[in-house]
């Protein structure tokens, strides 16, 4: 089983405790221990505790004896892709087919090498988190870059996410996230000393569900194509033309994660209807970036016939900054 996000909280607040130990008995310069082996071994049972790995071969793809490596500066860097896959109306996974791709190394001070370099692809699977080592060359010289991972169709070209991390020659260790428009990361945990650390990251996205909910007697069109901004629509999520009567119909995407996300649909009632015919409402829902909330999300309606019967729509935004965003369209009388 992947491990839940529940989990890679409770390493993280483990992972601070083991930072603490390890800063106790750091050792600073540029020598290396005497004891090399036993200098290994303690840093592989912090890795363990922080990862939550059994002894022997711990889960797929991740052989944390292979850190530290040899140079006087070393960092470890660990991912687990937590991304969203919306596969249909209403449904979604978070062990589906969203695999990163990797771009480049944004190097400033040191080197990969070898079998110990980022991996081509970063699948979508919590049990299967990806690795790489990154080291300082030559002497007086820290380990310090930028590794990124592209995201694939229907995200934009270009948009990418990058994992930081830096143990320089002199000063502390760094660790930090670079955000794409539409894929957000977060340092979970840290461990290691001034000379050797590894660090835990976590890649996710921000998903939204548009449910259009038609309480009316009768069926509604949508008019024309739903116009979005910042807004990455998928088309497995759905992209319903009409909603039955008292039926309710689905559309989706990703949001971004540092710009207003809009998502506009027009529905018209059809002239056939004796009281509702060619009434049509306007829902224009708009999610705040940060929060995952509700920013001014409105529907406008107009009602041709004066009768006593009018059309009426109703728009709510529910769900959070870390989850599934819901963006409800109600129409009713």
């Amino acid at each position: 089983m992947g491990r839940t996000r529940q989990q890679l909280l409770r390493t993280a607040v483990v992972g601070v405790v083991v930072v603490l130990l390890a800063g106790a008995c750091g050792s600073s310069g540029n020598e290396e221990p005497a004891n090399e082996e036993s200098r290994e071994a303690a840093l592989l049972d912090q890795a363990r505790t922080l990862f939550q790995l059994p002894d022997g071969d711990p889960v797929a793809g991740v052989r944390v004896a292979n850190c530290p490596g040899s140079a006087a500066r070393s960092v470890c860097m660990y991912v687990v892709n937590s991304m969203f896959d919306l596969t249909g109306p209403n449904q979604w996974s978070q062990n589906g087919k969203v695999s990163l791709t990797y771009s480049n190394f944004a190097a400033e001070s040191g080197i990969m090498t070898g079998a110990y370099s980022p991996p081509t692809s970063m699948p979508n699977n919590p049990d299967a988190s990806v690795w790489w080592r990154m080291e300082s060359e030559g002497m007086f010289t820290g380990s310090v870059g930028t590794v990124y991972y592209g995201a694939p169709r229907p995200y934009p070209t270009g948009e990418r996410v990058g994992f930081y991390g830096s143990v320089p020659y002199s000063g502390g260790n760094t660790f930090e996230c670079r955000d794409g428009t539409y894929l957000r990361c977060r340092v979970a945990a840290v461990s290691g000393t001034e000379k050797d650390a590894i660090a835990l990251y976590e890649v996710t996205n921000a998903p939204v569900v548009v449910r259009i909910t038609n309480r009316l007697g009768t069926q509604v069109a949508r008019e024309g194509e739903a116009a979005t901004t910042s807004f990455v629509a998928v088309p497995a999520a759905g992209n319903p033309t009409s909603v039955a009567p008292n039926g309710t119909a689905y559309a989706g995407g990703y949001r971004s994660i540092s710009q207003d996300s809009r998502y506009t649909a027009t529905y018209v009632v059809g002239d056939a209807e004796p009281n509702l015919g060619g009434a049509r409402a306007v829902a224009n829902i708009i999610i705040d970036p940060k929060t995952g909330a509700d920013k001014g999300s409105k529907c406008e309606v107009s009602n041709p016939r004066s009768t006593g019967t009018q059309l009426q729509c109703k728009v709510s935004v529910s769900g959070g900054e870390s989850g599934v965003v819901y963006a409800d369209v109600t129409l009713l009388r």
